[in-house]
């Protein structure tokens, strides 16, 4: 008699360690597993609605789970089941049964699934497969191994597709676009033309140099050299100023704003400093400073 009360509870044991070798929790992050007839989930998102199909068998009616509670309405029609809410019920991120299903036949698994959050954009969901037998296919059409078998996968950059091709507006992979000198990543132009504008390269600067005849011909808060005499336009008024000249040594600073300012003006090597000991300022506008080189 002991023996078979043993052998009995040792079925039941090994029954339950079969149909139930995994827990809700335990399941892939945002996964969907038929028990039985009970819907299992394991979502790290909030859930707005549902919709699936479930494969070898006819569901006749749903009820119960997480989707009762938060006042969903489950319907069934042919294979597939409905869950929403007409109330904006939502059922948290977490793990549990999502809902129980009357079944006509055995369910060897769900396909189709469509989950989707409280503002109706869709989730990333897929099949988990307790028996371990089947084959998961991955169902988001924004994978790049869509409708294949195998956990979904994307690609790695957010600018390029599964083969690598940029997206439209991108030439990298890297989020890189192209810039005003049509290069890669790069940064534009970048090339001071002697009139102060900025260029590609110095084949684009505009070789005219008699343009520039005052301070007025320059671009806004700009310098030029031109004959000795540093031309200058700002559109604020200048507090102090220091500069290298390219090229070449200064012996001397003197004239212009800036004495007129009563800036006291100093040369190094080909370094120029210029400021007021009396807190004067060059008033905005266009005009020059001179200089005296070696």
């Amino acid at each position: 008699m002991l023996n078979k009360i043993t052998n009995l509870y040792f079925s039941l044991f090994l029954t339950l360690m079969i149909n139930v070798s995994y827990t809700q929790c335990e399941m892939p992050n945002n996964s969907l597993s038929i028990n039985g007839s009970d819907i299992w989930y394991n979502s790290t998102e909030i859930i707005g609605g549902f919709q699936f199909s479930v494969d070898g068998a006819l569901p006749t009616g749903a009820s119960g789970g997480d989707a009762a509670s938060a006042g969903f309405t489950v319907s069934t029609g042919g294979s597939t089941v409905l869950g929403f809410s007409f109330t904006g019920g939502t059922i948290p991120a977490g793990c549990g049964t999502l809902t129980s299903l009357s079944l006509d036949g055995t369910a060897s698994g769900l396909s189709n699934i469509v989950m989707s959050d409280p503002s109706g954009n869709s989730l990333n969901f897929s099949y988990f497969d307790s028996s371990g037998g089947g084959d998961i296919v991955c169902e988001d059409e924004n994978a790049c191994n869509f409708g294949e078998v195998g956990e979904c996968t994307f690609s790695d950059y957010l600018s390029c597709d599964c083969d690598g091709n940029a997206y439209d507006g991108y030439c990298d992979c890297d989020g890189s676009v192209l810039d005003d000198c049509g290069d890669c990543g790069g940064d534009g132009a970048d090339v001071m033309c002697d009139d102060g504008s900025m260029a590609c390269s110095e084949s684009d600067c505009s070789s005219d140099s008699e343009e520039i005849e005052s301070g007025c011909d320059l671009p806004e808060n700009n310098l030029y050299l031109l004959n000795g005499d540093v031309l200058y336009n700002s559109s604020s008024d200048i507090g102090g100023f220091q500069f290298s000249l390219d090229g070449g040594s200064l012996s001397s600073a003197a004239g212009g704003d800036a004495a007129a300012a009563r800036f006291t003006v100093s040369t190094g090597g080909s370094t120029v400093l210029g400021f007021s000991f009396t807190g004067g300022t060059i008033p905005f506008r266009m005009w020059y400073f001179n200089f005296t080189f070696i």
